[in-house]
């Protein structure tokens, strides 16, 4: 099953092996979070760079600020209007976390979780619907049981994290897909994260205006922070 499984994946994702590379994509990126019947909506425009595996995010709204992150975790985030700086180091805050990462370089099939650590547990189908569960590397097994991932003609559309307890405690959904022979990258991504058995947090992520390669403006890519820019902590 797993041959035929990675066999299928290779047919439907061929064309972009053949295709030019995405070393360089830029999205305007809306996103939406509601909070405890808050709703926060930001929006900013993502850049991503192959070379050094960078990604930057120039964030317009609710504060302009510039944040540059490192395939180490290095991260730096600047607000121009106080000139000031952030800045911290943290693997999991890698540039290879980022969705972005994800798509560019076509890990459509598991989402990243080989990537993380992950293995197939086991396949099974419901209708039309092909379900993988993915079992966690033991660096996360204290908290995570499994990772479900359900797949409609081969695209990943829902994905489910259970708990250690077995229950779900976060669901994404995967839809509205770009499909071209450059990227495959779904511009709407739902999230559901369950804080509490009454509570949660709905965070919805919508990609537009999508450029790769030379049609990239690159000035946030390049971009460098004044040397008298304040560093707060």
């Amino acid at each position: 099953m797993k041959i035929l499984l990675s066999i299928s994946f290779s047919i439907i994702f061929s064309s972009c092996l053949f295709a030019q590379t995405v070393n360089k994509i830029s999205v305007h990126r809306v996103s939406q979070a509601l909070i405890k019947g808050n709703k926060i909506t930001e929006q900013a425009d993502c850049y991503y760079s192959s070379e050094g595996l960078k990604m930057v995010v120039h964030s317009t709204k609710p504060k302009e600020y510039i944040k540059s992150v490192s395939s180490k975790g290095e991260v730096s985030i600047y607000f121009p209007e106080d000139n000031q700086l952030m800045m911290q180091q943290n693997s999991f805050l890698s540039s290879t976390k980022e969705e972005l990462y994800i798509y560019v370089n076509n890990m459509y099939d598991d989402l990243g979780l080989r990537n993380e650590g992950f293995s197939m547990q086991g396949t099974r189908y419901e209708g039309e619907y092909m379900i993988i569960d993915w079992a966690p590397p033991a660096s996360h097994k204290d908290k995570i049981k499994k990772i479900e991932i359900v797949y409609e003609n081969m695209m990943p559309i829902y994905s489910a994290t259970y708990s250690i307890k077995g229950d779900i405690y976060k669901k994404t959904y995967y839809s509205d897909y770009l499909v071209n022979s450059n990227l495959i990258l779904p511009k709407m991504i739902t999230d559901i994260t369950y804080t509490t058995k009454t509570d949660s947090i709905v965070r919805r992520v919508l990609y537009s205006d999508i450029k790769i390669n030379d049609q990239v403006d690159v000035t946030y890519l390049n971009y460098k922070v004044p040397q008298d820019a304040k560093l707060i902590k």
